[in-house]
């Protein structure tokens, strides 16, 4: 994979690789990116839209967006259009070109029986940070399948092609908006993961920018919230140890924690 890439002036298309990315080493090393709901069966062109819910409904009670997912991912994701995959342990947007039909099959991800695969060829990366507030906004939240809205997609095509986007400064300040699906009815308890996901995105991006003596200053602020109290060590030698904290600040009482912030 390689940036100064050419990405097709298609649709664009985000797959999570589930909470927390946990399967984006199965999506890059299969060269695919799939769904769960395997047990719903396969989606043939015929199958209305309440045919799919309905099955849906009947394998997975309670499951209320999980037939529209499958659809969308059947039958709404093309041959050639572009798809986005997140790593967060490496803060790195995977992008890649659709390459097959959808097929439905045994999964690799442990644990799980069946779902819907469709073949990508990886192309190009790009790190969230070198994306504009508004991009990584738009590109948070809970859907596990979503369309990259227009204006993310091209900021996402000039990335790939190595060009530099001024970020405009009321771009500076992050403001959580969750992915919009017109075609799903997000109720309270959605919403609301989506904006607690997206905020815990950001919280991440803001830490990623501290430098090491602004960490040990957040370190130790969280160790003050539960209760120590801590001695930071200045700029020098620390012999490993940037924070001590104690409940009594002395180390006369247990536990005596001894941090190196890297």
């Amino acid at each position: 994979m390689t940036n100064n890439v050419q990405l097709p002036d298609s649709d664009m298309w985000m797959v999570r690789a589930e909470r927390g990315g946990m399967y984006i080493q199965d999506f890059l090393g299969r060269r695919e990116v799939s769904i769960g709901w395997g047990d719903v069966g396969p989606i043939n062109p015929t199958d209305s839209d309440d045919d799919i819910r309905h099955r849906c409904a009947v394998e997975y009670p309670g499951e209320i967006h999980g037939w529209h997912i499958i659809r969308r991912f059947a039958r709404e994701v093309k041959i050639g259009d572009t798809v986005v995959t997140y790593n967060p342990g490496e803060r790195i947007y995977h992008i890649g070109i659709i390459q097959s039909q959808v097929e439905q099959g045994p999964m690799a991800f442990a644990g799980r029986h069946s779902g819907y695969v469709r073949r990508v060829e990886w192309v190009s990366q790009i790190s969230r940070d070198a994306l504009s507030t508004y991009a990584r906004s738009s590109l948070g939240g809970q859907l596990t399948v979503f369309h990259i809205n227009t204006p993310t997609a091209q900021e996402l095509r000039q990335r790939c092609l190595g060009e530099s986007i001024p970020v405009s400064a009321h771009d500076e300040i992050p403001a959580p908006r969750p992915e919009v699906d017109t075609e799903i009815v997000l109720g309270t308890t959605d919403i609301l993961q989506g904006y607690i996901a997206q905020s815990d995105q950001f919280v991440e991006d803001a830490i990623s920018k501290l430098g090491p003596y602004q960490l040990q200053e957040l370190v130790a602020g969280i160790l003050r919230a539960m209760g120590y109290r801590t001695t930071i060590s200045g700029p020098g030698p620390d012999r490993g140890v940037d924070i001590f904290a104690s409940p009594d600040g002395l180390g006369l009482s247990d536990p005596r924690i001894f941090v190196e912030v890297k």
